[in-house]
């Protein structure tokens, strides 16, 4: 469903607190969809925040991978430096627009996307439990919740990454080698990508399991191959970060026959040790000429090198997990049995 609230004309900027629109003494929330909506609500309306922080509530029904709600209009505000918003509720907010809002932006519940631009922002902050996703850029990401690029997948663009309070990560992965960073398709990367901008400090400080940074790997794939894969974080910065990675905690999946029992972005997982026990991968970063739309940028990308998995050309059928544990039954009795003869 789409709106377009008019203030005389359809299309007419919307002053958050007057001319009807949310009018009120009391700093007033705008709710958008339901928990029984199975559709997206849509506000195509530019909106002027109006030099206050706004708090826009979505409702989720979780038993609908389609309801989520849209502000395609320019959310702006009249004074620099003001105007802020915050998300809450269960639900997801897409933001398509290129906003010119520049107060802080604050994602308290559910997930914020960013398919335009929030850029001008002073900052963006996930609370724990919230999500930050998307295909489009954003300002520096702090918080303690989980920042998630793309919508499987995708290249999301931030200008710096501060992890201190327990940001947490995910990544998905639908092939070997580089992602393809046309940034006219960034929705369409093939792996995830975090392209962090700041050319001298990409990170703020390094990941830690100290800070509680942890990083989900999702292999997207039947057959996971052995080889690099090239995605996740990606900075402008003409060296190699892995002393800001490496102190993460990782967890590792692999899609497998798809009905293990991880969810991530609507898709089925297993542990990668419990698909493939002999799995190890190793984290490291490499130089990669990429160009994001404006030419070419000669940074480094994070790169997971797999082994113990299936070699690139090998044929066979992989087995099932179960299968996988009777195998490792059946030859522990094995060994038993030659020991006893």
């Amino acid at each position: 469903m789409t709106l377009a609230p008019s203030t005389g004309n359809p299309g007419d900027t919307l002053t958050w607190g007057t001319d009807s629109f949310l009018s009120s003494t009391i700093t007033p929330t705008l709710f958008l969809s339901h928990t029984l909506a199975d559709n997206v609500v849509e506000i195509t309306n530019p909106i002027n925040l109006n030099n206050v922080t706004r708090t826009v509530n979505v409702l989720d029904n979780t038993s609908s991978i389609y309801d989520y709600a849209k502000l395609s209009g320019v959310l702006s505000s009249t004074t620099p430096a003001s105007g802020a918003l915050t998300k809450t509720g269960a639900g997801l907010l897409e933001l398509s627009a290129t906003n010119t809002y520049r107060g802080a932006t604050t994602v308290s519940e559910g997930t914020l996307k960013v398919t335009g631009s929030i850029a001008a922002s002073s900052g963006v902050s996930v609370a724990s439990g919230a999500t930050l996703s998307g295909s489009g850029i954003v300002p520096i990401i702090s918080g303690a919740g989980l920042v998630s690029p793309g919508a499987s997948p995708g290249i999301l663009t931030a200008e710096q990454v501060d992890p201190s309070t327990g940001l947490d990560f995910a990544f998905e992965f639908k092939a070997l080698g580089s992602p393809d960073y046309d940034y006219v398709e960034p929705a369409s990367s093939i792996n995830d990508v975090l392209r962090i901008t700041d050319p001298n400090t990409p990170f703020t400080q390094a990941l830690s399991s100290i800070n509680g940074n942890d990083a989900y790997i999702y292999f997207n794939m039947d057959v996971l191959y052995n080889g690099a894969y090239k995605g996740a974080w990606y900075t402008d910065k003409g060296s190699g970060f892995d002393g800001s990675i490496t102190g993460a905690t990782y967890h590792y999946y692999v899609y497998g026959d798809g009905t293990g029992p991880t969810t991530f972005n609507n898709v089925k997982y297993w542990a990668l040790t419990a698909y493939y026990p002999g799995a190890l991968v190793s984290v490291s970063t490499v130089a990669e000429t990429a160009n994001f739309g404006l030419g070419d940028v000669h940074g480094y990308v994070t790169q997971f090198s797999v082994t113990g998995a299936v070699p690139v050309g090998g044929g066979g059928v992989i087995p099932e997990p179960a299968a996988l544990g009777l195998v490792g039954i059946m030859l522990l009795a094995l060994r038993g049995r030659r020991r006893n003869g």
